[in-house]
This record gives C-alpha cells, sequence and structure tokens, in this order.
C-alpha cells in the first residue's frame, strides 16, 4: 500500500520483488481488495479515541525478511507489521474466517544491517495506540513469534505504560506450530496419533479460557 502512496506503477512493484510468484493483476487485486476502513495502514490520525470493550488491547506483530532489488542492487529488508485490535468481531466473523474488532495497522521496511529503524517502528505503534482509549486500568497483550528484536519493542511498550498491565505471548500460529513439534512423532502409529489429538484439543480449549 506504501507504494501506491508513492506513485509507483504496479510493474515497479513487481520489479522490486525477488522470487515471487505474482503478476501485476494480484498487485491490482490486493489494492482493491484492501480493506482500508477496517484497518487504517496510512494513517495514524484519530479525533475520537476508539473505546476498548473488554479493557484488553491486543498487539500482533511479525516480522520477516524479503530479498528485493534498489538500484539495481539485491539487498535484504525486513518487513514488520502490527496490528492492534480489541478482539473478535462476533458480528462479522463466520466459521472459517475470524474477523477482528476496531483494527488497526502499521508497517515498517528496514535493511537488516540497520538496527536503529526498530525505533521508528516502536514510534509508528505508540502512534496508533494513542487513538485507542486506554486507561489505567486496560490490559495491553503482545502476541508474537518471540523473536529477538519484537521482545524489544515489548520491552518498549512496557516501559511507556508502566502503569498498565503489558503481557507477551506466542500468537496462536506459533504456539501451535512449536506444539507440533514437541508432538514430531504423532504420524507414527495409532496411539501416538490419539495422544497428539488429545493434547490438542486440552491446548485449544486452553486457549479459548
Amino acid at each position: 500500500m506504501s507504494f501506491i502512496g508513492d506513485g509507483k506503477r504496479y510493474k515497479d512493484i513487481l520489479h522490486t520483488t525477488e522470487n515471487t510468484n505474482i503478476s501485476e493483476r494480484t498487485i491490482s487485486n490486493i489494492f482493491k481488495n484492501a480493506d482500508l476502513e477496517g484497518t487504517d495502514y496510512i494513517s495514524n490520525k484519530n479525533n475520537n479515541k476508539i473505546k476498548i470493550p473488554n479493557n484488553i488491547l491486543y498487539i500482533q506483530i511479525d516480522g520477516a525478511f524479503e530479498p528485493m532489488w534498489e538500484n539495481k542492487k539485491r539487498v535484504e529488508n525486513k518487513i514488520f507489521l502490527a496490528t492492534m485490535h480489541v478482539g473478535v468481531d462476533e458480528e462479522k466473523s463466520t466459521k472459517t474466517r475470524i474477523k477482528m474488532k476496531k483494527k488497526k495497522g502499521v508497517f515498517q521496511m528496514m535493511n537488516k544491517n540497520d538496527k536503529s529503524n526498530i525505533y521508528n517502528f516502536i514510534d509508528k505503534i505508540f502512534k496508533s495506540m494513542d487513538t485507542y482509549d486506554i486507561n489505567e486500568d486496560t490490559k495491553i497483550l503482545i502476541l508474537s513469534d518471540g523473536e529477538k528484536q519484537i521482545k524489544k519493542i515489548y520491552k518498549a511498550i512496557k516501559a511507556k505504560y508502566k502503569n498498565n498491565t503489558v503481557s507477551y505471548s506466542l500468537d496462536r500460529f506459533h504456539l501451535v506450530k512449536r506444539f507440533k513439534d514437541l508432538f514430531s512423532y504423532r504420524n507414527r502409529n495409532k496411539i501416538h496419533r490419539l495422544k497428539y489429538k488429545l493434547s490438542k484439543k486440552s491446548l485449544y480449549n486452553y486457549d479459548k479460557n
């Protein structure tokens, strides 16, 4: 979305990425289907504070390396994305797709050797958080994969919101992945498969609570 905002054509965007099996039509569809009303990725300005019904603000953070081309040179950039919301939107969610309520997002692209950009990303997160009606009773839950850089973000949020309860946990995707790693033998025989299914059921029930 930021490429479009900078006036780049679909073909320009396509040439910035390497080893990606996408077409100009794919980029066009992403832009057309972007939920700009449901998720504010463009601006953090909001005159009205967003209410937090259950007094829990969820912040999901993830990052991934992406090889790109800059000035005809291949560079390793890392893209960080933070999405915050106030919980599941029960009215808009379906059995196959869960939608989050009052969702906002910010992202930061940085060179893997430039650590200073992480502070720009933290600043963007703070500005986005400021659009929510956070009081001293508000709990802030950060969900991620446990990466070192993201733990630095967690510490920064905890320092800024020192009067709040700020917690850090693996998100559901990475929690399930690590859980599966613990049961690497799950497909060996029926007994192992049964143990895995029972343990997974207990994990999901705990996660719901």
